[in-house]
């Protein structure tokens, strides 16, 4: 072998190292998921079957069930703040609603009102828990006051935190969209995220890099968990809201509704039109916080929660 072929290898390797180096560190990396998130302070570590459903939750606490509903594109994560101080009073039950956070993602499961209401149901009973209080968030807690309505006997007490339950509060729904979602999924990343959360939340130390990755945990290069979302606006855009709640009036059924001042996803001017349909409900608004309370003042929620739940009437 001459030495001129012998340099020509010798740098031919080099150069194929150096390339195999550089796709390794660059371009590799760049494709590769994020490390896995360390543990926070809300982890959905139990699971239990519901239909076809893997249904993740969090319970603590002992006392009377009390059980938390998070809204459309949101996880149990979302109630971190307050999980914790309510246990001291209750038996608190955060779950991943069917579609979101950590729960399955069935494109092809129906995600109105009715059909995730049965869910919620069937989630309670296979933990035994044949009453509760409720609390809701946004599309949790047009859930929350369905399922009151549906069962009085079994949900005495409902709280909602600016309920998603005024005809405006989608003009339109978009689960036909739903079949767009494999192609979607590559415009849903962490800047749209923290997009959303600054809709949702008024106070922007809640907006760190952690809370942007939990949100973008359960939607990363998942085409399913868009789909259920698109799917779960025909809940938003029911048509029976807030007509039918009407009867929770006629009903022993006790109602606080929570809500921001600044709720820049459903304005408090939602409640001079929707007054009239819970006429024996408690109101309280909150100056500075937005859409979710629970993160913009913790423990003003907290507060108006327990001061709720444990005067009058108890379970």
């Amino acid at each position: 072998m001459t030495n001129d072929l012998r340099v020509w290898l010798l740098t031919g390797s080099l150069l194929l190292i150096f390339v195999g180096v550089v796709y390794f560190l660059v371009i590799r990396r760049k494709k590769a998921l994020p490390p896995k998130l360390p543990p926070g302070e809300l982890e959905t570590t139990n699971q239990t079957k519901v239909n076809d459903f893997e249904i993740h939750f969090v319970q603590a606490g002992q006392g009377p069930h009390l059980v938390l509903l998070h809204g459309i594109g949101a996880s149990v994560y979302c109630w971190r703040h307050i999980f914790a101080p309510l246990t001291d009073h209750f038996t608190v039950t955060a779950l991943d609603l069917p579609g979101f956070g950590r729960s399955s993602k069935l494109s092809h499961a129906d995600y109105g009102l009715d059909a995730q209401a049965r869910r919620v149901l069937d989630f309670l009973e296979s933990l035994n828990i044949d009453q509760s209080y409720l609390v809701g968030s946004s599309m949790g807690g047009a859930i929350a006051l369905w399922l009151a309505k549906m069962h009085p006997d079994k949900f005495k007490k409902v709280a909602t935190i600016s309920p998603a339950i005024h005809h405006r509060v989608v003009p339109m729904t978009f689960s036909r969209l739903s079949v767009l979602a494999p192609v979607a999924k590559h415009s849903v990343n962490k800047f749209m995220i923290k997009k959303f959360m600054q809709r949702v939340v008024a106070n922007p130390t809640n907006i760190s890099d952690e809370a942007v990755l939990r949100n973008f945990e359960p939607y990363q290069n998942n085409p399913d968990a868009i789909a259920t979302f698109l799917k779960a606006t025909d809940l938003l855009g029911d048509h029976r809201l807030p007509e039918e709640l009407v009867t929770l009036n006629r009903e022993n059924v006790e109602l606080l509704f929570l809500w921001g001042a600044k709720d820049r996803m459903t304005p408090v001017s939602q409640l001079s039109d929707l007054k009239p349909y819970f006429s024996q409900a408690q109101y309280r608004v909150h100056p500075t916080g937005g859409h979710h309370l629970m993160e913009d003042n913790p423990e003003w929620v907290v507060e108006s929660l327990i001061q709720f739940f444990n005067s009058k009437q108890n379970l």
